[in-house]
């Protein structure tokens, strides 16, 4: 009994052995790093690989960014550098810069600026506003180093600035006085609450009226120079309490194609009407 059970426990240790495989030196399959190559293999339903070529757009696309990303092509300054510069109102004794960073200036004979503001460029012209951000005048191309201002007075094209070299070169207040007389109304409006009357003798009369009710007279004086200033007035009350400063500006040189005043250091726009 005892012999045949160590013969039985000896059959079970084979195959148990047998079962196990005998050997501990199996390895892992290798695992391919992929392929550096362009084209990648792919597996076709049929079983069968076919290759499919990489995209090369992105690449193209980073070596030359400009033909997949085009840029606009900048703005030419052409246009602007047209109107840039120095002009002389041909005839008159005034002078126009329109400067680079979008401003203006209008100088009297003595270098004075009588106007200032903004301008910009609008289909091939150049729109001109003044200070409070109205519109002024615009100016045109008229040929070559010339500009035409829509009211009949042409721009010429100059190197420097010329002024006279004190007021007693330019004209005088006998000189303005006779464009000065007549009546005056606020923006040309006839309609308007207030109106300006300046008589040969240079005296002036403010008149207020309103619906109903027959014009009356607010305040009254004489107009007397502003020494060593162009064009500039003071409308001096005639109990001698108030002088309102004004500035006149003959009808070929104003925006308008009247004479203008500008009231009391620019309190008020007053257009010449018959």
């Amino acid at each position: 009994m005892k012999k045949k059970a160590i013969v039985s426990l000896f059959a079970a240790c084979v195959l148990l052995l047998s079962a196990c495989g005998g050997s501990g030196n199996k390895t892992e399959p290798a695992v391919q790093a992929p392929s550096d190559d362009s084209s990648l293999a792919m597996a076709s339903p049929g079983g069968s690989t076919t290759s499919t070529p990489a995209d090369t757009s992105t690449a193209a696309a980073a070596s030359n960014p400009a033909e997949t990303q085009p840029t606009a092509p900048a703005a030419s300054a052409a246009d602007v550098q047209d109107f840039v510069g120095l002009w002389a109102y041909d005839g008159e004794s005034l002078c126009m810069e329109l400067r680079e960073d979008g401003t203006w200036a209008l100088y009297n004979e003595l270098g004075g600026a009588v106007s200032e503001g903004t301008w910009m460029m609008d289909s091939g012209a150049a729109n001109l506003y003044n200070e409070g951000g109205n519109y002024y005048v615009t100016l045109e191309i008229a040929g070559d180093g010339m500009l035409s201002d829509g009211f009949d007075n042409t721009l010429l094209s100059v190197q420097e600035l010329t002024f006279f070299p004190s007021a007693a070169d330019a004209p005088t207040y006998d000189e303005d006085l006779p464009a000065m007389v007549g009546f005056w109304y606020p923006d040309g409006k006839l309609d308007a609450e207030s109106y300006l009357y300046i008589e040969e003798d240079g005296s002036w009369s403010m008149y207020r009226r309103a619906p109903g009710k027959e014009p009356w007279m607010e305040d009254s004086g004489t107009i007397v120079s502003a020494q060593g200033e162009y064009h500039a007035y003071y409308a001096e009350s005639a109990g001698g309490q108030s002088a309102f400063y004004f500035q006149f500006t003959p009808a070929s040189q104003s925006s308008s194609g009247s004479p203008e005043i500008l009231w009391n250091n620019g309190e008020a726009l007053y257009i010449w009407c018959e």
